[in-house]
């Protein structure tokens, strides 16, 4: 680093904004992501110590890299100079709307827009593309709130805009609360002017200039060194940027903004170990760093770890969501299993499911999902726990199948076969299964019932569907009352055995009142075959419970088997 530069220097934030003038979110940085609470929590702490007369409020570090003359680029402290612009922005629209209006446009020229000589005015923050229009109209901008709120509507949710427009309206709202400690308009203006000078030059940031983006890498990796909370992600994005010839390449910039925006409300370190996972086998998230940037060396392998990287990551943004337009090509059985998938929990399999999208043909995977399903169900119920044998597993797995040497479900079932509970162990488990989780004994009761009705006569995939959609009107219920308070008893009705579906249409059971009481007016007009034939037992008790319980398992080790009985799942 002999050529390179690397200055430290301490301002107020609000001097910070607008001695540097202009800033700019580069294209391969994330998207704005603080939450509503991120924010709040950020102008109460600045409060706080203003109304405690604190000499100085210190908020960390921002990296920046470019010349005087040009726009600064911002390596990392886009978050806090965002939320400061638009808590600038609150302020101005509290001072309009109260007729400060010189007030008003001191702030505006100062801390949010700018205007250069001979040019035209602009604002003194530009995030990347994607949050770039809405934090123009929203926070640059003087916009009324009922405009915010449109805006907000208009918003996708859980995006990095909706957080982005939630945040300005929050702030506003943060501003009028503040000020209404004090009873007269003067009064609380005055309170807004000290705020106002606090943030400019009494919260302090440590501005870290860097000459180029090697300088920026060697920075942030000192930094992880010394124990900061830096997440593995903007690790990798400035090691894969140092080693790139042209960090400034178009093509390079927008791979990378398309990898923070297929994760964008996901776990970014996740993202990562499962991405490793999948090809290399399991690694602790304190070593996923190292063991990338060990595998993916020099400007080649950072050129190539960054292509992998924007395909895995519109795989994984596609795990949680079955109408993902990736499944599309896998047809409706395989997004109706990735479905159930996240429903019994996919954590653990996803680096196999990863691999597995990658590796396998379209039949194969979706064979694989369904033995995924029968794995975890059988192992959620007869396994004991250890989870950390299940992740080691899959883990392994996962490595078999992106080196080639297991390319089908078959060849996956016969490497799980030692974490697979036997039908007998499975059928005692079952019988006295007692699951809390409404929709998940929702989908167990469905999938036993198409079971049951395979069994009785011809049961086609038209029927199966057709009882699968019945999910959106059928809850499940409780034979005998839950919590009866009875001695002996509860301990038995929340099993298996005595769970029911029922139609939402139907009346339910009073509390207090047994399915004797009504057994016509209620279970026999139910479309549920299971549920029915419940009018037709004696006296419902813990022998019934139990007796049902075992015949639901028998269904159970019938239903969650590879390979499948049956030609309709």
């Amino acid at each position: 680093m002999a050529s390179s530069q690397l200055d430290a220097k301490a301002y107020g934030i609000g001097q910070l904004i607008t001695q540097r003038k202009m800033f700019v979110v580069p294209e391969h940085q994330r998207a704005f992501a603080w939450t509503v609470d991120q924010i709040e929590q950020y102008l109460d702490d600045i409060a706080s110590s203003h109304e405690r007369n604190a000499t100085d409020y210190f908020i960390g570090t921002v990296v920046l890299q470019g010349l005087p003359e040009t726009a600064w680029q911002i390596l990392d402290g886009q978050q806090r100079l965002a939320t400061t612009i638009m808590a600038y922005s609150a302020i101005r629209e509290w001072l309009k709307a109260r007729g400060f209006e010189t007030d008003s446009r001191q702030i505006e020229s100062e801390f949010i827009g700018v205007r250069q000589l001979g040019g035209t005015y602009n604002s003194r923050l530009r995030l990347n593309s994607e949050n770039h229009d809405y934090f123009q109209r929203c926070v640059v901008q003087s916009m009324p709130e009922t405009e915010l709120q449109k805006e907000l509507a208009s918003a996708p949710k859980m995006s990095s805009n909706y957080r982005l427009v939630e945040g300005a309206i929050r702030c506003r709202k943060w501003i009028d609360e503040y000020t209404k400690i004090y009873q007269t308009i003067p009064e609380q203006a005055a309170q807004l002017f000290r705020l106002s000078s606090f943030i400019e030059t009494r919260v302090i940031i440590v501005c870290l200039d860097v000459s180029s983006q090697i300088d920026a890498y060697v920075l942030f990796e000192t930094l992880n060194t010394r124990g900061m909370d830096l997440s593995a992600l903007d690790l990798v994005k400035n090691y894969i940027f140092s080693q790139l010839p042209n960090s400034s390449d178009v093509s390079s910039q927008q791979k990378w903004a398309n990898i923070v925006n297929n994760i964008e409300d996901k776990d970014a370190d996740d993202f990562l170990k499962v991405f490793w996972t999948s090809r290399y086998g399991i690694v602790s998230k304190a070593m996923l760093f190292e063991k990338l940037r060990g595998e993916y060396k020099r400007e080649v392998g950072a050129a190539r770890l960054l292509d992998e990287l924007v395909d895995a990551s519109e795989k994984f943004s596609a795990l949680d969501d079955p109408e993902h337009e990736l499944w599309k090509p896998f047809g409706w059985q395989c997004r109706q299993r990735i479905g159930d998938l996240k429903l019994l929990g996919n954590r653990q399999l996803r680096p196999l499911i990863l691999g597995g999208i990658s590796n396998f043909s379209s039949n194969e995977f979706t064979e694989l999902v369904w033995l995924l399903i029968v794995v975890v169900i059988r192992y959620q119920i007869a396994g004991r726990g250890r989870t950390g044998f299940v992740e080691k597993e899959f883990a392994r797995l996962a490595q078999s199948v992106y080196n080639g040497s297991v390319r089908t479900a078959a060849d996956a079932h016969r490497h799980l076969l030692t974490m697979l509970p036997d039908d007998v162990s499975f059928h005692i488990s079952f019988s006295k299964l007692a699951e809390s989780k409404a929709a998940k004994v929702q989908y167990l009761l469905l999938e036993l019932e198409a079971t049951f009705r395979s069994l009785a006569r011809n049961f086609t995939r038209e029927d199966y569907l057709t009882l699968r959609t019945l999910s959106s009107s059928v809850s499940p219920d409780y034979i005998f009352p839950h919590r009866t308070g009875l001695e002996g008893i509860d301990q038995y009705t929340t099993q298996i055995g005595n769970r029911i579906l029922i139609e939402d249409d139907l009346i339910r059971l009073p509390p207090g009142k047994t399915f004797q009481s009504m057994p016509n007016t209620v279970l026999k007009r139910s479309s549920m075959e299971l549920t029915r034939i419940i009018s037709e037992r004696g006296n419902w008790n813990i022998n019934e419970i139990q007796t049902r319980g075992s015949e639901l398992a028998s269904l159970a080790v019938r239903t969650w088997i590879f390979p499948q009985s049956n030609s309709y799942r």
